[in-house]
């Protein structure tokens, strides 16, 4: 159950912050993973993750 407030917490924020027109990157997932380490146990991913990084000039 604490999970579930968690989440809906970070989308109400994610909501707040794209009205404002801001971006919050991994700024949400920083604040759940700091409210319980295990949070990301939750969600369940059956492909590979791919990373991509790159730099704007």
């Amino acid at each position: 159950m604490k999970n579930f407030f968690i989440i809906l917490i970070m989308k109400i924020l994610y909501l707040a912050l794209k009205i404002v027109g801001k971006n919050g990157g991994n700024f949400l997932g920083k604040i759940a993973y700091n409210w319980n380490p295990k949070i990301f146990q939750y969600f369940k991913i059956n492909c590979p993750i791919i990373a991509v990084t790159a730099t704007n000039r």
